[in-house]
C-alpha cells in the first residue's frame, strides 16, 4: 500500500492537516502544547505551515511530509527488528 494515497483517502484529498488532527490521530498520547514543542525542536521532523500570515491560521502539516514521516518510522522499526534477529 502506498502511504501518501491513504492519508490523501483518510484526510478527504486535503492536502494539508491540521496540527489538531494529526496530533488526534498519530500522537494521542501527547498534550498539543507537548507535540509543538517536539515539532519545532526536530524531535518529530515534521515541517509545519499555515495558510496566511495570521496568527490564527491554523498550523498544518501537509501530508507528503506525513507520509514520508510515517515511512521512515516504518523503516527504522524494520531496521531495529532485524539488528535484533
Amino acid at each position: 500500500m502506498n502511504t501518501l494515497w491513504l492519508l490523501t483517502a483518510k484526510y478527504e484529498g486535503n492536502p494539508l492537516v491540521t496540527v489538531d488532527a494529526l496530533r488526534t490521530d498519530y500522537f494521542s498520547g501527547m498534550s498539543r502544547e507537548v507535540f509543538l514543542r517536539k515539532v519545532e525542536s526536530g524531535e518529530i521532523p515534521l515541517p509545519l505551515t499555515r495558510l496566511g500570515e495570521g496568527q490564527k491560521a491554523p498550523r498544518c502539516v501537509h501530508v507528503k511530509d506525513l507520509a514520508a514521516y510515517i515511512d521512515d518510522c516504518a523503516e527504522q522499526a524494520r531496521k531495529e527488528l532485524r539488528r535484533k534477529l
